[in-house]
């Protein structure tokens, strides 16, 4: 398999490397003379937009084609592991509420949803629905959260207050 596409590398890459010849030997031996000296290596001053032809377009979609899937269907899990992430945020948020401590589960829970989620819409997964859902419910997981703390707080003070120290 390796080997498959390591022969479809080379031959892309022989087949480009002809062109780019070709293009550089034409320009070099065209009529018009240019003040620029000529690099060959890297002649980018001489060396126009090359359009792919037809086995060289054949050659780069087959030699990609495995890599380009592999992106999205690893972006398809990070889409959907987000979500997964996102209600088991917002589950230990509402278990922590009965459960002791159960509810700081919500912080990296909600964390590693928005992050799934980013990343995998900026892989451009085909799942961006649940992409943008595990980011929201991760999101507004500790957004309550937040909320949830500050009016423990609240209450805590008051409560002490209650007893005049």
């Amino acid at each position: 398999m390796k080997l498959q596409t390591a022969l479809y590398s080379l031959a892309i890459i022989s087949l480009l490397s002809v062109s780019a010849k070709t293009d550089i030997e034409m320009a070099a031996t065209s009529s018009v003379k240019s003040e620029a000296p000529i690099m060959y290596p890297l002649a980018t001053n001489i060396l126009k937009q090359h359009n792919l032809n037809f086995f060289q377009r054949v050659l780069y979609k087959l030699t990609f084609r495995r890599y380009i899937r592999a992106d999205t269907e690893k972006a398809d899990r990070q889409a959907k592991n987000s979500l997964i992430f996102g209600i088991a945020a917002v589950g230990a948020l509402l278990v922590g509420l009965v459960v002791p401590y159960v509810v700081f589960l919500t912080i990296p829970a909600g964390i590693v949803a928005m992050v799934l989620g980013s990343e995998a819409l900026k892989s451009d997964t085909n799942e961006r629905v649940k992409a943008r859902t595990g980011k929201a419910l991760g999101l507004g997981s500790l957004i309550a959260f937040g909320v949830i703390l500050i009016l423990a707080a609240i209450v805590l003070v008051a409560w002490a207050n209650s007893w005049n120290w």
